[in-house]
């Protein structure tokens, strides 16, 4: 028996031309492109979002345990180290580099496992500040940070006072941001602007009502057609009704291309029939298709740069057997310095480990040295700078800055 459903396509699928219609119209071609590009779009980020999702799981499974691992040997290493330099007769030079390396294996474990109070009384003796106060100093900096970006990019002076390491102290701190970016909104709408401002304003208000009228006679003209109340038979009355829930759905979301689907098939009956379609609807319908392209292009990019995905961004253009065969090679370069520091740690309480533990802290400073020295090049580099031209950008960065200041301040 025939349903509503028997002639809707599928959402995955474009719009369809029949092969015996006419050559198409520039407008109906764009038309078509554009409708084209969503659909694409959309399935690229279901795809990308799967991706991202399955080497987050990977990395779970395969790296986190080796690292949480890794950091428990850390400690261990720079305790041996530390214990073994007090028995050795180290010079002065070497002392302090041995100091710099035990500082920094704590400093690189503890962020991944929760330091004891003997962990910490440990890195004491051997830090040039005790654990609080580096700890403190972390967050405030990650504090500073943020005052800088809301200064730079908004002109906000921010107590920074207000933010503490909780999330509820960040909602409030959104909220006020909120009450800042629509005082800023407000400043900019009451100053005067110039007459080509104006007539700029003018057409963007134009253009977005012919959007919105375009987008609910869509919908109402569906919703006549489509209304279940308008329905005697029960079966098609309960197919309408899933019908005016996507309808709705749709219209709610701005999303064109379904609704233009659903109107082509209800009230065009066929896609083939679009030469029934205006050049001025045509051309209302492209401006928002392009504008919906854009959006999922953004979209697709957010995607990865979402703090979420941060271990994993670098691989979102990969497939992922390869992406998993470079995650596996992390894996064994993690197995690699743990089964190194362990065979150092088991080594330096005795008598002739003095060679090997010098060895071993000479390299392991020089690394800190070239790190060190690379990402102060990268801070200064011109060719770096962010701009964070949206408040959901900005709102991005300050999530990834709370969340390194909740990180560093546990």
């Amino acid at each position: 028996m025939n349903t509503l459903f028997d002639n809707f396509e599928d959402n995955n699928k474009g719009l369809t031309v029949s092969k015996s219609k006419q050559s198409l119209s520039k407008k109906q071609k764009d038309f078509f492109k554009h409708t084209a590009s969503i659909e694409t779009l959309k399935e690229k980020i279901k795809k990308t979002e799967h991706h991202l999702n399955s080497l987050e799981g990977i990395i779970a499974q395969e790296i986190d345990p080796e690292l949480k691992n890794l950091s428990i040997i850390e400690i261990k290493t720079a305790k041996a180290i530390g214990n073994s330099a007090r028995m050795h007769n180290f010079t002065h030079a070497q002392m302090d580099k041995t100091k710099a390396v035990i500082v920094e294996l704590c400093r690189q474990a503890f962020p991944i496992v929760e330091p004891s109070a003997e962990d910490i009384l440990f890195y004491n003796k051997w830090a040039p500040e005790n654990y609080d106060t580096y700890r403190d100093d972390q967050l405030n900096q990650s504090k500073q940070q943020l005052s800088d970006l809301m200064q730079d990019e908004l002109g906000m002076d921010i107590n920074m006072e207000d933010l503490k390491d909780d999330p509820e102290s960040f909602l409030r701190f959104q909220q006020m941001l909120d009450e800042k970016m629509q005082e800023i909104e407000t400043k900019k709408a009451n100053r005067k602007k110039s007459k080509k401002q104006l007539n700029a304003e003018a057409k963007r208000k134009a253009a977005e009502e012919i959007k919105n009228k375009s987008l609910r006679s869509i919908y109402v003209s569906l919703a006549k057609i489509l209304h279940p109340d308008l329905e005697e038979n029960e079966k098609l009355r309960a197919e309408k009704e899933e019908l005016m829930k996507t309808i709705t759905s749709a219209y709610e979301a701005k999303d064109l291309p379904t609704l233009l689907k659903l109107e082509m098939q209800w009230v065009y009956k066929e896609a083939e029939n679009i030469d029934q379609l205006s050049d001025e609807k045509l051309d209302v319908f492209i401006t928002m298709l392009k504008d919906q392209v854009k959006e999922l292009k953004d979209d697709l990019e957010m995607l990865k740069l979402n703090p979420k995905y941060h271990r994993v961004a670098m691989f979102s253009g990969l497939s992922t057997s390869f992406a998993l065969g470079e995650i596996m090679h992390e894996k064994e370069k993690i197995l690699r310095n743990s089964t190194e520091l362990n065979s150092l740690a088991e080594i330096c309480p005795k008598p002739h480990a003095k060679k090997k533990i010098v060895q071993f802290v000479n390299e392991y400073y020089d690394e800190m040295i070239q790190f060190d020295e690379q990402d102060d090049f990268d801070f200064y580099d011109d060719d770096s700078e962010d701009d964070f031209s949206s408040k959901e950008e900005l709102e991005k960065e300050l999530k990834k800055l709370f969340k390194s200041m909740t990180k560093k301040n546990k």
